[in-house]
């Protein structure tokens, strides 16, 4: 997934206050400061990748 593609995912699920976001299988190795847009964000899914980004930002893992 591009970065463009990412951030207009994000935009969007910030225009409609979603609580959960699946962005698995999208081979994600960082996450964009645009992420903070997400408010009501309460489930963020990601792959293997990600859960190691998670740790490399000292993210909580649920």
């Amino acid at each position: 997934m591009s970065e463009e593609e990412l951030l207009q995912v994000i935009e969007q699920a910030a225009t409609e206050g979603v609580s959960e976001l699946d962005l698995s299988g999208r081979n994600l190795t960082t996450l964009p400061p645009e992420i903070g847009k997400l408010t009501q964000l309460k489930k963020l899914i990601l792959d293997e990748r990600g859960w190691g980004l998670c740790m490399r930002l000292h993210i909580k893992l649920v």
